[in-house]
């Protein structure tokens, strides 16, 4: 019980330091389960975007260019290929030119 109370005196004569002390321990707690879960983290976020593989194709000209007919026909004789979906990229403006988003628009319905 006396180093109860001895313990007690200390952290109460100095409030100030207690309360800095008890804060950065806790930070250094929070910064080390942070950094310890970012592995695991990462490893979920590839386990997830690897269970649906997708390939973008765009034309040599730059993404607004869409690709030509031709070539849409030889990605589907590839093997393992379940859908093709055209995107038509057009820029999008909100409130006032100064204020444009990218936009693209797809095809309602996937075809092979």
């Amino acid at each position: 019980m006396k180093l109860f109370r001895l313990v007690l005196r200390n952290l109460v004569r100095n409030r100030r330091r207690s309360v800095l002390t008890t804060l950065s321990i806790a930070l250094s707690l929070f910064v080390f389960t942070t950094l310890t879960n970012i592995p695991r983290i990462a490893d979920r976020v590839l386990e997830v975007s690897s269970s649906s593989p997708r390939i973008v194709c765009h034309s040599k000209s730059g993404f607004t260019v869409p690709l030509p007919e031709s070539h849409r026909a030889a990605i589907s004789r590839i093997p393992h290929v379940v859908a093709i979906s055209a995107w038509s990229y057009y820029g999008g403006i909100y409130r006032d030119p100064s204020e444009q988003f990218g936009n693209f628009a797809v095809d309602r319905h996937c075809r092979l």
